[in-house]
């Protein structure tokens, strides 16, 4: 006879705007992740809640390690490779300082 299990399943999904890192407008990205583990059936409330809370932080961990990675190659300055908090220019605030008093001093940048 075969043995009878419970599953517990846990899932974490994320929407992320790409303009917000400095990607095109108007365009997104769906992350998400789900993982699943059998229990005896005989396993009790608490084993199952700590076994979803494991499972839903490997899911969420997932998602956003792969929401990390994309994102940390967009944003940057086009100057330097800084992280840029400017979304309109992505020119760092370093770079800004001097590309703002080179203009005003009329120097090349």
């Amino acid at each position: 006879m075969k043995e009878l299990k419970k599953s517990v399943t846990a899932s974490y999904s994320r929407k992320v705007n790409l303009a917000h890192y400095g990607g095109p407008q108007y365009e997104s990205a769906d992350f998400f992740a789900s993982f699943s583990e059998e229990l005896p059936i005989e396993s009790d409330k608490e084993t199952a809640l700590k076994t979803y809370k494991r499972l839903h932080k490997q899911a969420r961990e997932e998602v956003e390690g792969c929401v990390e990675e994309l994102t940390s190659s967009m944003n940057k300055c086009s100057n330097c490779g800084k992280k840029a908090k400017n979304q309109d220019k992505l020119i760092c605030a370093h770079c800004r300082k001097g590309f703002e008093g080179a203009k005003k001093n009329n120097k090349p940048f």
